[in-house]
């Protein structure tokens, strides 16, 4: 499909650097590019994110997310004045204009540091409020029904070894009084209860300040999980904290890591259980065999749903063991592709044809059929020969 563009009659317009379509507004979501477009059409004004918000019917935590993405890109700039976060000021410049209006190119070089994109598909709070709402005013029974159905992805995920809890710091070392003042806390609280769509506790509070000054779990990255527990429609407290705990024993500190662990639990497990046609999450020992396929062989997909496949025309039922050996045998000819399975076929087809065709013994070999000396009596002769003899008896 061809698209053209053409200009309509527009009494005023907003320049946009073509620096920013062709590099920075395909990693960024929906809603941050809605705030600096806004921030780019207000360039220059004093602007506070509570105005923004309204203006764009986003929150304030979003507005703030966005402007820090964009800061920390170094494509605008920020003045706070007064004490209270609700009265903060922003004085935002976006990169790509200049004093006469013209695009800027020399944008500033993309932060190493800069944060992991967040995914663009996200429940509101107000919808899973309403889900909530529903699953507390159903029975008992319903909602362990609907427990029972929830997808095997949307468990907890399962890990190589439960981590000692004595290895963990005392929840006793949350100090409460010292984080009132950390903005990046209390916009951390902000995030984590909309997502989980519930306003916090003095328990739930401590929970998430012994993730976060305890443990020293990195705001970004407890902000992504409660992301991920909120697409899981798992909204509770404990579940983000085991996962959590999980990955701090792992020493998964950034969201690309916790991405990649993520990729195992689901996408990779989920292949196994559905070319075993498993009912059930899979139990410790077939967890680490899964593990070692996917980490230590480096198999994809594709080459371990054909082992299992392999395995279930063999033993006619799932055999994680059997599957294994498979696995392991593809691995030490350094298989990787189906073409090289396809290959190693064919030289073990081609090695049980020559058994085949060899398997009779050469002729003259001896065997202990026919390992004695054989005789070469002509039974007619003798017959004529016994007949002659009686009658000249006779």
């Amino acid at each position: 499909m061809k698209v053209t563009f053409r200009s309509l009659s527009i009494p005023a317009a907003t320049l946009v650097a073509n620096e920013f379509i062709d590099r920075y507004m395909a990693k960024a979501n929906g809603e941050y590019v809605k705030v600096y477009l806004y921030l780019l059409r207000h360039a220059a004004e004093d602007i506070s994110c509570t105005e923004i918000a309204d203006a764009l019917d986003l929150t304030e935590g979003d507005v703030n997310r966005a402007v820090g993405r964009w800061k920390t890109e170094g494509l605008i700039s920020v003045s706070v004045s007064g004490e209270e976060a609700a009265d903060k000021k922003t004085t935002e410049k976006p990169a790509g204009t200049d004093a006469a209006g013209k695009a800027d190119q020399g944008e500033a070089a993309l932060s190493a540091g800069v944060k992991a994109d967040r995914k663009e598909a996200v429940l509101s709070a107000e919808v899973k409020a309403d889900r909530k709402e529903e699953e507390t005013a159903a029975p008992a029974g319903d909602r362990k029904a609907l427990s029972a159905a929830a997808n095997l992805q949307e468990e907890v995920p399962f890990q190589e070894e439960t981590p000692a809890a004595e290895t963990l710091p005392d929840k006793s070392a949350v100090d409460i009084g010292k984080l009132r003042s950390d903005k990046e806390f209390s916009n951390l609280l902000y995030v984590v209860q909309r997502y989980l769509s519930k306003i916090f506790s003095q328990t739930d509070t401590e929970t998430i300040a012994y993730l976060y000054d305890v443990l020293k779990i990195p705001a970004e990255l407890i902000e992504y999980l409660a992301e991920m527990c909120a697409e899981r429609e798992k909204t509770s407290l404990r579940y983000l904290e085991r996962i959590a705990i999980d990955w701090h024993t792992k020493g998964i500190r950034t969201v690309e890591q916790a991405r990649a662990e993520a990729g195992i639990y689901t996408g990779e497990m989920s292949a196994v259980v559905k070319a075993f046609g498993l009912g059930r999450k899979p139990g410790e020992q077939e967890q680490k065999l899964i593990i070692k396929w996917f980490k230590k062989y480096g198999f994809t997909k594709e080459i371990v749903k054909e082992a299992c496949n392999r395995t279930l025309a063999s033993t006619q039922k799932p055999n994680f063991q059997y599957a294994d050996s498979i696995l392991t045998r593809w691995h030490d000819a350094n298989v990787r592709t189906p073409e090289d399975i396809k290959k190693l076929d064919e030289e073990h087809d081609e090695k049980v044809r020559k058994i085949h065709e060899g398997k009779g013994p050469a002729e003259g070999t001896p065997n202990r059929f026919g390992n004695f000396e054989q005789r070469k009596d002509d039974l007619d002769s003798l017959v004529v020969d016994s007949l002659s003899r009686k009658f000249s008896q006779s």
